[in-house]
């Protein structure tokens, strides 16, 4: 049986979009004039127990951002990545990808994704998700699975591109196409309490279906898969430099 509510979606790649080109500079600037608060219970958890010197170096790379040092930007935006600081490595990757350089940046989104930086996680999943479009990510496996696990944290982190009830309900029917059917239930719900009726629609036409059956499956950690993630892409690199 065919739901009425899911045509729109059926058909599409449902490609999960990278952030256009202004959102993409506004991603790279972040750094510009940023300082860090210092208040630990308003951080989220990625901001907490930074490395004091990762925070100086970026802190830093704002500065000669300011003075149009470019140079000396990215060298302590990788200093403070290099120190495990998630937003120097987020703000890192959109500078590579930027740039044109994905095979850079895909490892710095894999990491910060490790700290659940929610635009983190929403990277990876726009990188590895599977899709036709000839202008799909080059040289970036696609892996379905992860994509899609990432982009439900980053929801749950309140990533901004997927934090509204009408982004809540497609996320909800990219999980049901994708026999997600309790993630679909849990997004289709958080969707109709937000007063979405396509979300509402979709919860009912789910329970008329009398799902989700059975029980919610236990599934591997996310950070174990992003962790053999970037371990693979390390080794492949190390094998290319040779």
């Amino acid at each position: 049986m065919e739901c009425p509510f899911f045509k729109s979606l059926q058909g599409t790649s449902g490609k999960t979009e990278l952030p256009p080109d202004d959102k993409q500079q506004t991603a790279q600037g972040e750094f510009k004039g940023k300082t860090v608060v210092e208040t630990p219970e308003e951080k989220p958890a990625y901001e907490r127990n930074v490395h004091p010197q990762a925070v100086t170096a970026f802190n830093l790379a704002a500065t000669y951002m300011d003075e149009g040092k470019r140079d000396l930007a990215l060298g302590s935006l990788k200093d403070a990545a290099d120190l495990g600081y998630a937003q120097a490595q987020y703000v890192l990757g959109v500078y590579y990808m930027n740039a044109g350089n994905n095979k850079e940046a895909f490892p710095c989104f894999l990491e910060a994704a490790q700290q659940d930086h929610p635009e983190g996680h929403y990277s990876v999943a726009a990188f590895t998700e599977k899709t036709d479009d000839p202008k799909e990510i080059k040289g970036i496996e696609s892996d379905p699975t992860l994509s899609i696990r990432c982009l439900i944290r980053a929801a749950e982190l309140g990533a901004e591109e997927v934090n509204s009830p009408k982004t809540h309900h497609n996320l909800g029917a990219r999980c049901y196409f994708q026999n997600r059917h309790w993630d679909a239930f849990d997004w289709f719900t958080k969707s109709a309490k937000a007063n979405d009726q396509d979300g509402l629609n979709a919860l009912v036409w789910m329970y008329q279906q009398g799902e989700p059956k059975g029980t919610r499956p236990v599934e591997e950690p996310l950070q174990i898969l992003l962790a053999a993630k970037l371990a693979a892409l390390k080794a492949a690199q190390a094998t290319d430099n040779q």
